[in-house]
């Protein structure tokens, strides 16, 4: 998931891997609509770029998403695993390469440990596979003690 100004673009994955289309979630209202062809291919172009900042911060759900943009440093892109930590995929690392210090912030339960644990091994494979010679920071980040996950430690005052 990507979070824009006003929206969550969630991408569909064809099988090869190419993004065929979006799911576009309104972030005043809630609705949802799907794009494919040539609708997509329009808003894709009207979309914010992932190349301006150099910083990405990922965080597990629509919710967090939403939260995290709200709060993330002026620089930061934010992402977030559509539904939940059983949503990682291996070309989400690979397109995490375009930034340069990465950091990631799932929930404090098992499977965001477990989530936080797979996403690593998949960065760090794509950080090696990875020509381009400029080196990545990869952060692990943990909301506090007592807070389930990113969006109830924002609603108690945490900021990253």
């Amino acid at each position: 998931v990507r979070a824009a100004a006003d929206a969550l673009w969630i991408p569909h994955f064809h099988d090869d891997g190419r993004v065929v289309g979006v799911k576009v979630r309104n972030i005043a209202t809630g609705d949802k609509v799907s794009m494919k062809g040539s609708r997509f291919t329009n808003r894709l172009y009207q979309a914010p770029t992932t190349a301006l900042f150099p910083m990405a911060l990922v965080v597990e759900g629509e919710p967090d998403t939403w939260s995290a943009y709200a709060v993330a440093p002026e620089g930061v892109n934010v992402y977030g695993l559509p539904s939940g930590a059983s949503t990682i995929r291996k070309e989400w690392a690979q397109g995490l390469l375009r930034h340069d210090d990465i950091t990631l912030c799932f929930d404090n339960d098992a499977a965001g440990e477990a989530a936080r644990a797979r996403f690593t091994e998949l960065l760090v494979e794509a950080m090696d596979g990875n020509l381009s010679g400029s080196r990545k920071l990869l952060h692990q980040l943990r909301v506090p003690e007592g807070c389930k996950d990113f969006t109830e430690a924002v609603m108690k005052g945490w900021r990253p």
